[in-house]
């Protein structure tokens, strides 16, 4: 009975070390690729770049009851046919 229980605990152990030795070089693989994002990033960020145009809100034709509409004619809220009728976007 002792043996047997002996011969368990050994074989649970070899894999308790097996399953470590797994965990470790999983978790050193995601550091590395961590690591390599986050250097990219800092290439990236030092390069700079121009940011293209963002939509701007078109304050200068705006009715109570419209939608808001952006420079890029797109159509947002103000939908009346119910609710839940969609995402409620028109270009």
């Amino acid at each position: 009975m002792q043996r047997e229980q002996a011969a368990q605990q050994a074989a649970q152990e070899q894999q308790v070390a097996g399953m470590r030795a797994e965990q470790a070089e999983r978790i050193g693989g995601i550091r590395a690729r961590g690591q390599a994002v986050a250097s990219s990033l800092t290439i990236l960020a030092q390069q700079g770049g121009e940011q293209g145009r963002t939509a701007a809100v078109d304050t200068t034709r705006r009715s109570p009851k419209g939608a808001k509409t952006t420079q890029a004619s797109l159509r947002m809220g103000s939908g009346s046919y119910g609710a839940g009728s969609g995402a409620n976007i028109s270009v």
